[in-house]
């Protein structure tokens, strides 16, 4: 309802499905998570809210005289009422540097691909080097179109704010949890996922100028937005989408909803060997056994959980009250370990421990490169 009101144009249940139903998740978890946390703290009065540009990662900290995002639910959680004269501002436009590399690997693969090409590959779960994967794109010209969209991803346009903010007004008048979601959606749903869509969906359109038979990806399904839009249309025109597994507790964790949201939106999800009897779409594919070492390593590969301080969603990893438990567990791990042990030490690149609060533990430690192996 609040993209027609944006675009006067209407948008699909499965397109919003697939282009905003991650983030739709995450934000329901953040909600019922807050609920839990108490009184509003006193602090939040008459802060202004910036409509974000982009969608990070993880929720953004609280700013300077600006509130955070957990801070507004919080306050809409709190009385809904105040969220009607809250102070709405665009978010400053920060520049960003593209990085050459994608976007010239993207125009390289791409101009290798015949034109009868049956297959889109975006992002898929491949540890390969440079030449391997250039081979492996030469070799697959005639059925496989290769493209990350690296270079229209970050687009974004100028949050509508009296659309916003009238929409949000509208909704906080209900006072069922839908009535919440929806003002809270207007607040924060960053306008690459709204006002820019328009935008990138001009910008995509080569893409899909040959209708492929197959979308084909493991990790663009999630963050990047210009590959969901495209993937989006492509699919109400008739094309399937085939998600693989990329690890990450897949088929093992109880509740995933990185998962559910892959199984929900995919024509068949492959994966790492598991199959599921009451899913027809699920489909195991084999492993590659891992290739003898000509040399072991001689050294120890202690990989690094996320240091969260910001709750993301509901999974054994990204709960912030773990941070502090992991990070004891971690700083007497190293105390444990003999002296003359070789630790190589590889953080998590979205949410690294603090190196500090290692302590003396972490003199025993080399930064790791994400490429390397373990023992």
């Amino acid at each position: 309802e609040l993209l027609v009101e944006l675009h006067q144009q209407e948008y699909s249940t499965d397109y919003v499905q697939l282009v905003h139903g991650m983030w739709a998740l995450h934000l329901c978890h953040e909600v019922v998570y807050l609920r839990q946390q108490g009184s509003l703290p006193s602090a939040l009065v008459n802060l202004a809210f910036e409509v974000p540009l982009r969608k990070p990662d993880y929720p953004s900290k609280q700013a300077s005289g600006v509130l955070s995002r957990a801070a507004l639910i919080q306050i809409a959680l709190h009385d809904p009422a105040r969220v009607r004269n809250q102070q709405l501002n665009s978010q400053a436009e920060a520049p960003i540097r593209q990085p050459r590399g994608p976007r010239v690997k993207d125009e390289l693969f791409s101009s290798l691909a015949h034109r009868d090409a049956q297959v889109w590959v975006s992002e898929p779960y491949l540890h390969l080097g440079a030449r391997t994967r250039m081979w492996a794109v030469w070799r697959s010209r005639h059925l496989m179109l290769w493209n990350d969209l690296s270079q229209v991803r970050s687009i974004t346009a100028k949050p509508n704010l009296l659309v916003r903010s009238a929409f949000a007004a509208r909704s906080s008048r209900d006072a069922s949890q839908a009535g919440l979601l929806a003002m809270l959606v207007a607040l924060l749903l960053p306008s690459e996922m709204a006002e820019a869509l328009p935008a990138i969906q001009r910008k995509v359109l080569p893409v899909g100028s040959n209708q492929p038979r197959i979308i084909y990806t493991a990790n663009s399904q999630h963050y990047r937005t210009s590959f969901k839009v495209a993937a989006a249309q492509l699919i109400a025109d008739g094309s399937k989408l085939y998600v693989h597994q990329h690890g990450g507790g897949y088929g093992i964790d109880e509740l995933h909803i990185g998962e559910h949201f892959d199984r929900s939106v995919a024509d068949r999800f492959f994966t790492f060997g598991w199959n599921d009897p009451n899913d027809q779409r699920v489909q195991p594919l084999p492993t590659p056994h891992r290739s003898e070492r000509l040399n072991s390593n001689r050294h120890t590969l202690l990989v690094c959980a996320e240091y969260i301080t910001e709750f993301f969603r509901f999974q054994s990893f990204c709960l912030p009250e773990h941070s502090e438990k992991v990070l004891q567990e971690t700083r007497l791990f190293l105390k444990e370990m003999n002296s003359t042990s070789e630790i190589h030490l590889r953080m998590a690149p979205s949410g690294p421990i603090p190196l500090a609060r290692l302590g003396d533990g972490v003199a025993k430690c080399k930064i790791a490169e994400m490429h390397e192996s373990g023992p």
